[in-house]
């Protein structure tokens, strides 16, 4: 490998060389440094989010040292297409400032960073959709979704936009995957799901010296953990103060309860609930097969009950089009209790972070555990991802955000320079705790 930049490249790539080998004709120096800049590029990312949610420098630097530094990002520096998310927190920040009364420029702006981190990695693409589509509903489903402009005009330009960017890297994909057979099952990604010590284990000079404290600890975690998945004692401690209330919710107001609905109607939305609840479980579970008292219910994937689903929807609009969900009442308090509890503790928009870090996570446990099987089914792409940990890199970055207003809730009890003293330590504690080095990176 001392000797590969000796070598002709051309025939190897089949074309023109890449703008970074361009300039050293060194693969190997060129990795390091896109290596290297992807630390850089996660801390800036992470720090220019935590601002645009309202978090303070303090908080903001705590989340880029983190989402830059802690292991289950930082030690996949072996796997370039997963070191390399710093555009996965510029495309949300953008996202945010689009929801909250931007414009299309900042939908666009949302779209190109999109772009750049499918570009880095199809995996990591793919986290950033889940992601991005993930916010999208939940601000509009929390009311928090007011952009500025006529919202399905941006939607369209920046779609077009999206896919006029990505279509020309996205067919390399598909073709690959026609010509090889190159899809993942859900067998083989159990293999690969990460055991229960994988959530303990870290390569640092910290967690070695703590899980040393426990005789044969350190060897059974690092010995048998797959992945090195723990964010950090600090990382998790200034999270969790993130969930501290800050003040008392105000009492939930009644709601509307509207005008009475037929009982037609009524029977007509509960049917439509429970039929499409099962529609959408028989197709994130696979189909169903059943013996009961000897007779067999079985269906091979959720089609015939999408196809039920329609036509009640259909015949809801026939009985009722003006008249309101049955549920609708129900569904309002929810929200605003949802809201009440968001706004008294972090925010509604940092409050997505708590929600993303818990689904990344318990999707990253593997098929077993439910929710990866359905994202698998259910969302196209996922059969190429082989490894389900990988997830974790959401996880981290919803972490890191409340880590960030952790430290603006701690740092708001003390002032002046005392503050930036208590700053400087805790950006330097997180620094010895994610220190590990030499490198085991062969």
């Amino acid at each position: 490998w001392c000797h590969i930049r000796h070598w002709n490249y051309r025939p190897l790539l089949g074309g023109p060389l890449p703008p970074w080998l361009a300039v050293s004709r060194n693969p190997l120096l060129m990795l390091n440094a896109i290596v290297l800049l992807s630390c850089l590029g996660c801390g800036l990312g992470a720090y220019f989010l935590a601002r645009r949610l309202g978090i303070g420098v303090v908080g903001a630097l705590v989340a880029g040292v983190i989402f830059a530094f802690s292991p289950p990002r930082f030690f996949r520096i072996g796997q370039l297409h997963l070191a390399t998310v710093q555009w996965i927190p510029f495309c949300l920040a953008f996202l945010h400032t689009y929801a909250s009364g931007g414009k299309l420029r900042h939908l666009l702006a949302a779209s190109f960073f999109f772009w750049l981190q499918a570009l880095s990695g199809g995996q990591s693409g793919l986290y950033l959709l889940l992601a991005s589509g993930g916010l999208l509903s939940y601000l509009l489903l929390l009311g928090r979704f007011r952009p500025c402009g006529s919202v399905p005009r941006d939607m369209v330009l920046a779609g077009v936009f999206t896919v006029v960017l990505n279509t020309p890297f996205l067919l390399p994909y598909f073709q690959v995957q026609k010509d090889v057979g190159l899809r993942r099952s859900l067998q083989e990604t159990e293999e690969w799901s990460p055991n229960g010590v994988s959530f303990l284990a870290a390569p640092t000079h910290a967690q070695k010296t703590i899980l040393s404290a426990v005789p044969g600890l350190r060897r059974n975690v690092l010995g048998e953990a797959r992945s090195y998945l723990f964010p950090g004692f600090l990382t998790l401690i200034l999270a969790a103060a993130a969930f501290r209330r800050r003040r008392s919710p105000p009492e939930t107001p009644p709601a509307d309860e509207g005008s009475p609905v037929a009982w037609p109607v009524a029977v007509t939305d509960t049917l439509l609930v429970l039929q499409g609840s099962v529609a959408l479980c028989l197709q994130a579970a696979g189909g169903i097969r059943l013996e009961v008292a000897g007779v067999t219910v079985s269906a091979a994937n959720g089609g015939r009950a999408a196809i039920a689903f329609a036509v009640l929807l259909g015949l809801r609009f026939v009985l009722a089009p003006k008249s309101p969900f049955a549920f609708a009442p129900t569904l309002r308090r929810s929200i605003a209790f949802l809201q009440q509890e968001l706004d008294a503790r972090m925010g509604v928009e940092v409050g997505f972070y708590a929600f993303l870090a818990a689904v990344s996570l318990r999707a990253s446990l593997g098929p077993r555990f439910g929710l990866y099987a359905w994202l698998y089914r259910l969302m196209p792409g996922f059969d190429f991802i082989r490894v389900p940990s990988r997830l974790t890199l959401l996880t981290l970055l919803g972490l890191a955000v409340l880590a960030g207003l952790g430290t603006d809730r701690l740092a708001g009890a003390v002032r002046g320079s005392v503050r930036r003293v208590g700053a400087l330590l805790l950006l330097t504690l997180l620094i010895l705790e994610f220190a590990a080095f030499p490198l085991d990176a062969p």
